[in-house]
């Protein structure tokens, strides 16, 4: 049939090419033909076959119909290429092809169509002008798709170009680049992929022989976009490894994923891990999380609607229940008002939602479970400052737990424990058998007693001097519990257990106490300078009090210093014991600077009794 072909073709157009005259053309087209070409070699390079085939010439035949079978052109004997066209034109001596119609490509484990094309046979080489549309009967990502779609990737551009080696295809995709592979999509300004060519072939057994072994790698440059998987990454680059599960982004990278968005130079993608590295002249990692509720440091307002978390890497591990994103390397926090630094932190997410069909530049908002920070922490809100080895936030319940020496300072005061807990408006610290609770508070004024057998004026002149003295003493408050509260305006602190305090002439222990205190405005500041600074208002024990203040020792069952009156009062079983003597009562008023005490009895029918030191045998 070969041989019958080729000699009706020969026998009609061999007069006109004895002839001479390219103008001239045969009556009748020849139909159904086939025409091979040979190589220099001897083996085949291509084989063209029409349903009808019109002479324009001894350089271009036009064929309606087109079928063009591209061989290796060696001993492997195998058809790279198989190409269907309605209708082309072919250059015999430039070895080329071309059509304005339509072009069906088919390859090993590849097919090719688009509108507009051209083939060079000597550089094999195959451009696609528009329309172009790719099908690889492989995945990109292995395990990116379900298992029907699993073995497919489609790809879709404005133009493709395909050259052909003896080691690969190498196809180039340009504008508007579309592809879809399982869950996969990709959008691109170009898309450069390379597959293996067939390793063998069988002759004329069928359109397409050999198997492509692989998809070998792919390279997406501008604008790129990938989702997969229920996030959206975004960069200038990004390289796929067919037949793995990694992915390499460079350049403005971006992640997107639900409730959160992250910003670095590179990200490394493999199976469910995402690691996201910043650069040095780039800046560093950062996420973004929208709307995540409050830290529960100082209230849902900790944590802003927009929270800035930077580092020097990032890993993303998407697990079953929950996204966990690691930072690593000088972790900072911006959220509102709150800043936090810290060696290590890991945020705990629900899983990544689908991305919205609305809004192409945000995601919607995923559950922040929990930050956990390590390793010299430090945070910072509004003036409070927070020292620790680890911190814990469950943003939801609006919660903090502190562990590792935890340090709080506040207006003045400053507490430390074992741990602690905090909450909106309120915060827990406990103790344990090693350390215990410690408050330390602004000073107090000097409670003692006057100075009663010196002058007036010496009298006066050495209570002011004492009261200098003691300013330089803060006052420690130590407890196995502290609870801490917001108080209109007022600052409480409530210990609990075995507590202790050791203050500006005085020593108190008790079972429980309440510690009231207020930032001091310019009202009550007055000229002293010390606005803003935390000015103790009231200190309420009870519970087995016992204050010891300037050689006389008071108990009672409950007391009161209120410092801005410079006032004690003791109430309940209330006694007080000095070198003069003794007073009970059911309540006992003690002032500063006055070496007297007020007794009152009590509710009981309790008497007020002075018990006085033994008097002086007198001797006749």
């Amino acid at each position: 049939m070969r041989l019958l072909c080729l000699f009706s073709l020969l026998s009609l157009w061999l007069p006109v090419l004895n002839a001479g005259l390219d103008s001239i053309t045969p009556s009748a087209p020849v139909k159904d033909f086939r025409f091979p070409k040979f190589g220099a070699n001897g083996y085949t390079q291509w084989v063209l076959q029409g349903a009808k085939g019109i002479y324009d010439g001894p350089e271009q035949i036009r064929v309606e119909e087109m079928g063009l079978r591209v061989y290796t052109g060696d001993e492997r004997m195998a058809v790279e290429l198989s190409l269907d066209s309605p209708a082309a034109a072919l250059r015999m001596e430039e070895n080329r092809a071309e059509s304005s119609e339509s072009i069906r490509i088919a390859g090993a484990n590849f097919e090719i169509t688009g509108k507009g094309w051209t083939w060079d046979g000597a550089k094999k080489d195959i451009v696609v002008s528009s329309a172009a549309q790719v099908e690889f009967r492989q995945s990109i990502l292995e395990g990116s798709g379900s298992q029907a779609e699993a073995g497919k990737t489609l790809v879709r551009s404005e133009s493709l170009e395909l050259k052909t080696t003896v080691e690969d295809y190498a196809f180039d995709f340009k504008g508007g680049v579309e592809a879809e592979s399982g869950d996969l999509r990709l959008w691109s300004d170009r898309l450069l992929a390379r597959a293996d060519t067939p390793a063998g072939g069988n002759g004329d057994a069928g359109p397409v022989s050999g198997k492509l072994r692989a998809l070998r790698d792919l390279l997406a440059e501008g604008s790129v976009v990938v989702e997969e998987g229920g996030r959206r990454l975004k960069a200038e680059r990004a390289r796929f490894f067919p037949g793995t599960e990694v992915v390499e982004l460079n350049g403005s990278v971006q992640v997107e994923t639900g409730g959160a968005l992250i910003n670095g130079e590179q990200i490394l993608s493999e199976a469910n891990t995402i690691v996201v590295t910043g650069a040095a002249d780039a800046g560093r990692a950062q996420m973004v999380l929208v709307q995540a509720g409050g830290l529960g440091l100082s209230g849902a307002s900790s944590l802003s609607e927009v929270t800035l978390i930077h580092a020097d890497r990032i890993v993303m591990e998407e697990l079953e229940t929950v996204t966990e994103f690691e930072f690593e390397g000088r972790v900072e926090i911006f959220s509102g008002t709150l800043t936090l630094r810290a060696e290590h932190l890991t945020v705990f997410s629900a899983p990544a939602k689908a991305v919205p069909s609305e809004a192409e530049d945000a995601l919607p908002v995923g559950e922040v479970r929990e930050l956990y920070a390590r390793g010299s922490v430090y945070i910072e809100d509004e003036g409070m400052e927070v020292q620790a080895d680890e911190a814990r936030f469950y943003p939801g319940r609006e919660r903090a737990k502190l562990k590792g020496n935890p340090r709080l300072s506040h207006e003045g005061a400053v507490v430390s424990g074992a741990r602690m807990e905090l909450a909106p408006e309120k915060a827990f610290v406990y103790g344990d058998g090693e350390r215990r609770v410690r408050v330390l508070l602004p000073e107090l004024p000097n409670l003692g007693y006057g100075n009663e057998t010196a002058p007036e004026g010496e009298a006066a002149e050495a209570e002011a001097q004492a009261q200098v003295e003691v300013e330089m003493e803060a006052t420690l408050i130590e407890s196995d519990h502290l609870e801490m509260r917001e108080v209109e305006g007022q600052q409480q602190y409530i210990f609990e257990d075995a507590v202790s305090v050791t203050g500006t002439n005085l020593a108190v222990t008790c079972d429980r106490m309440e510690v009231l205190a207020r930032r001091m405005d310019a009202e009550r500041s007055g000229e002293s300078g010390l606005m803003g600074a935390t000015q103790i208002e009231e200190i309420v024990g009870t519970g087995t009090v016992r204050i010891e203040q300037e050689g006389r020792v008071a108990r009672s069952d409950k007391a009161w210093i209120d410092p801005v009156a410079s006032r004690l009062i003791l109430e309940g079983n209330a006694e007080v014991d000095d070198a003069k003597g003794q007073v009970r009562g059911g309540r006992l008023v003690l002032n500063q600077g006055e070496r007297r005490a007020i007794v009152e009895g009590g509710v009981d029918g309790e008497r007020a009794r002075v018990t006085l030191p033994e008097l002086p045998v007198r001797k006749d």
